[in-house]
C-alpha cells in the first residue's frame, strides 16, 4: 500500500464527507480535488462508494436525531411527497446523464455555477425571516423536486436549490432540511443501484483504498450533518453564500 495514494484517497473522502450535507456543492469540490490530485477518470467509480457512505451516515443521523424510522415508514402521505419530489431528478438525470458528465470537467463552468449557488443562498438569506410554514404539500414537493434536479448541474448545490425553493415557498428552514435529506436518501439509493455494474469491475488494487475511503466519508458526513443542523441560521446562509462566490471567482480566474 502506497502512503501517498492512501493520503490522497483520505483527503478526497474528507472533502466528500464534509461538503455533502452543506449548501456549497460537494460535486464541485470533488471535481476540483480530483483534478488537483490527478485522480484518473476510471478512479471516479470511487464516487459511488463515497456517495453511498454519505447516504448511510445521513440516514443514521436523520433516523436517530430527527425522525422515527417506523413512524416515517407508516406516514404514507410523507412517502408520497418524497416520491413526487424525486421524480423530476430521476427523469432529468437519466435524460441528461451523458451531457452532465461532459460539462463536469470544465472548471470555468464550475466557477459560474458556484456563483449561481451563491446567488441562491443570498436569496435564502434575504427571505429567511419570512418563513414560518411547517408543512409541505404535494405541489410544494414537486417544486422542491424540480429545484433538486437543477443541482444535477455540477457546481449547483443540491441543498442550496432546495433551501431556496423551500424558502421562496415560505417553508420553515428545519422543515426544508428534514425533507431535503429524505429526498437525498431516495435519489442516492437510486443512483447507487444504477451504478452497481461499475462497482463489480473495480480494480482490485484499489479496493483497500476504496474501503478506507468509505469509512472516512461515513464518519465525516455524520459529523458534518450534525454540525450543519447546529449552525444553520440566517447568518450561516450568508457565510455559505460568501464562500461559494469567492470559490467561484477563483475558478473563473484559474479556468
Amino acid at each position: 500500500m502506497s502512503l501517498k495514494t492512501l493520503l490522497k484517497y483520505i483527503l478526497i473522502s474528507l472533502i466528500q464527507g464534509f461538503t455533502e450535507p452543506l449548501p456549497i456543492s460537494s460535486s464541485a469540490h470533488m471535481i476540483i480535488v480530483s483534478k488537483v490530485l490527478k485522480i484518473k477518470s476510471n478512479d471516479l467509480t470511487l464516487e459511488i462508494f463515497l456517495n453511498f457512505a454519505s447516504m448511510l451516515a445521513i440516514f443514521l443521523f436523520i433516523f436517530t436525531k430527527r425522525m422515527n424510522l417506523k413512524l416515517t415508514i407508516k406516514n404514507y402521505s410523507l412517502i408520497i411527497k418524497i416520491i413526487i419530489a424525486s421524480i423530476p431528478t430521476i427523469i432529468i438525470g437519466l435524460i441528461f446523464k451523458n451531457y452532465i458528465a461532459k460539462i463536469s470537467v470544465n472548471l470555468f463552468f464550475i466557477g459560474i455555477t458556484l456563483i449561481v449557488t451563491s446567488i441562491m443562498l443570498y436569496i435564502s438569506f434575504k427571505l429567511y425571516d419570512k418563513c414560518n410554514i411547517t408543512s409541505i404539500n404535494n405541489i410544494t414537493s414537486l417544486k422542491l423536486g424540480f429545484a433538486q434536479s437543477v443541482a444535477l448541474v455540477p457546481g449547483i448545490s443540491r441543498m442550496g436549490t432546495i433551501l431556496t425553493g423551500g424558502i421562496l415557498s415560505k417553508i420553515n428552514i428545519r422543515t426544508i432540511l428534514d425533507f431535503s435529506f429524505l429526498m437525498y436518501l431516495v435519489v442516492s439509493v437510486g443512483s447507487f443501484v444504477l451504478s452497481v455494474p461499475s462497482i463489480i469491475i473495480i480494480d482490485k488494487g484499489l479496493l483497500v483504498y476504496y474501503l478506507i475511503s468509505f469509512v472516512v466519508t461515513f464518519i465525516t458526513t455524520y459529523f458534518s450533518i450534525r454540525f450543519f443542523y447546529n449552525i444553520i441560521s440566517k447568518k450561516s446562509l450568508l457565510t455559505f453564500s460568501i464562500y461559494t462566490i469567492l470559490l467561484g471567482f477563483i475558478l473563473l480566474l484559474l479556468g
